[in-house]
């Protein structure tokens, strides 16, 4: 009889389960005070800077203090992100997963200064033979100043513009799209709208916008962004390789 309580008594035992990690662990306390308060939804926003040769956007739509959501924008090319946060004595690191379907994915291992809102770090690819890449990324800020057109302030100057054969426009965080109606010689019966997708950066007067791949316009596009005086009013406009002009829309 006591050899089945000795028994019993064991197989009742409760299994221990693993402690959670504190993401805490191993922060000096002057940080730990800092971050008890910080307001995560600060970090939100588009970092753009150079990768390689090419600009580059990371937008970052969620942050909490333990995970990111978010995407990149790379010369017309869209990746969902997501990862993980951390934090530590030099910043908050952070790691953001594109989502590994296509073959150039990776991942972006970072860490975020939350008094500069800068962003240093490094993309891997998840194929080892590529080449990983250093990057400085800068909060982009706002700019309501229409003296002055710069990526902070070009996309609500030039939301909307119309070019020969339909719409372009431009969002904040680098994303752009041109709308268009094919043509099919018939008056009487007009096609459906068609969007292509791409991206727009902007360094200093040049404008470049990047397509994905499409049936009516080249993949790269090059502006000149030039300010004119029209009647004693200011207005900035672009110019095409081909000497279009282009006006915003509200001019």
């Amino acid at each position: 009889m006591v050899i089945i309580l000795i028994c019993f008594s064991c197989s009742g035992e409760t299994e221990k389960k693993p402690t959670p990690k504190n993401p805490m662990q191993g922060v000096a306390a002057d940080t730990l005070r800092h971050y008890s308060s910080f307001n995560f939804d600060t970090l939100k926003g588009v970092y753009i800077g150079k990768f390689g040769k090419d600009d580059i956007r990371l937008v970052l739509t969620y942050v909490s203090d333990a995970h990111l959501a978010g995407y990149n924008l790379l010369k017309g090319l869209q990746r969902n992100l997501s990862g993980s946060v951390k934090f530590s004595d030099s910043g908050i690191e952070m790691i953001a997963n594109e989502p590994g379907d296509d073959k150039y994915d990776g991942r972006f291992e970072f860490i975020l200064d939350t008094i500069t809102y800068t962003i240093k770090g490094k993309w891997i690819a998840n194929d080892p033979a590529i080449t990983p890449k250093n990057f400085i990324l800068n909060k982009l800020a706002s700019n309501s100043d229409d003296t002055n057109i710069n990526s902070g302030n070009f996309a609500s100057y030039f939301y909307t513009v119309w070019v020969n054969s339909g719409q372009l426009h431009f969002e904040e965080d680098g994303f752009c799209r041109f709308e268009y109606y094919p043509e099919n010689g018939d008056l009487e019966e007009m096609e459906q709208m068609q969007q292509v997708n791409g991206s727009w950066t902007l360094d200093k007067n040049i404008l470049t916008v990047f397509w994905k791949e499409n049936p009516i316009i080249p993949k790269q596009a090059v502006y000149q962004l030039r300010k004119l005086n029209d009647e004693n009013y200011d207005v900035f406009v672009l110019m095409s390789a081909d000497q279009d002009t282009i006006y915003p829309m509200y001019y």
